[in-house]
This record gives C-alpha cells, structure tokens and sequence, in this order.
C-alpha cells in the first residue's frame, strides 16, 4: 500500500516539474525582440546581390511591394522591401 502511495506521489511529482518546465519554456519565447528595415530599390526589383547580403546578415524578407506614382507626364515606379531580424 505505501509503495503504491510513494509511486502515485512520485508520478505527481514528476508531472509537476515536466509541466512547470513546458510553461517555463513557453513564457521565455514570448519574450523575443524584432529589428526591421524598410529597403526602398529604384528600377523597380530588389537586386539579388543585394538580398543575399541582406540574408548574409541576418534579415529575413517579409513582404515586398512595388509602387508608382505619376507627375509631369511620366511614371515612375519602385519597390519597397520589408525586412526583419532578431536582436
């Protein structure tokens, strides 16, 4: 009868101490920082060169638009890329 008490006991115990380490992990990734970048390329592309460097340190492409604007009788267009990193 006490064996099986201790073991219960033990099991509880054990299951304590894996389910506060599982929050313990959860509550420290919350907790990550973000760097960001706005890249703004003419010709309207972002250079591969260019994105490899970024890569190279780092940056992580998140979204990339193309913009255009009109004035004077002629477009011009652009692309914006979004970037981020950890810190």
């Amino acid at each position: 009868m006490k064996t099986k008490l201790s073991l219960i006991l033990a099991t509880v115990a054990l299951l304590f101490v894996v389910g506060w380490n599982g929050y313990g992990q959860k509550q420290s990734s919350s907790t990550q920082r973000w760097e960001y970048m706005t890249v703004l390329a003419q010709n309207s592309y972002l250079d591969d060169k260019k994105l490899n460097e970024l890569g190279e340190q780092g940056w992580e492409l998140v979204s990339a638009t193309t913009n255009c604007y009109s004035g004077s009788g002629t477009t011009s267009c652009y692309a914006v890329g979004y970037f981020k990193r950890t810190k």
